[in-house]
């Protein structure tokens, strides 16, 4: 038996946050309502510059692997307000913390992992 959201918004959705820097992906919230969006990769030009032509999106996704661009390798998770507004954004341009798939805070620490990445990193946010 299917089972959904009930209420005045049922089968309603709305935008939370929007013009992110990357793919989020298994975002998280805190037990005071603060989100981490971890982002699988930042936002890659091409696919920004195709925005307008969802037709060539579908195309390029369609492509041989070895024909698509790869995501970029880089670490970002943002973490949001209850409202969806950015509160912080932890990045490693160098790569070396990257495809972040996953992020956790426990105890002042957040633990992120990786869908290309046999590891788990975890970083004191104080």
């Amino acid at each position: 038996m299917a089972r959904g959201l009930k209420g005045d918004r049922a089968g309603t959705a709305e935008v939370f946050a929007e013009n992110l820097p990357g793919f989020p992906d298994n975002i998280t919230r805190t037990e005071d309502g603060r989100v981490w969006a971890p982002m699988s990769s930042p936002r890659h030009p091409l696919a920004d510059a195709l925005a307008a032509w969802p037709f060539l999106r579908k195309l390029v996704v369609r492509l041989p692997a070895p024909m698509r661009p790869d995501a970029l390798r880089y670490g970002l998770v943002v973490e949001l307000a209850p409202d969806g507004s950015p509160l912080r954004s932890l990045q490693d341009p160098s790569g070396s913390v990257a495809f972040v798939s996953c992020a956790m805070e426990r105890d002042g620490i957040l633990y992120t992992g990786s869908f290309r990445d046999p590891s788990i990193v975890a970083v004191p946010l104080d």
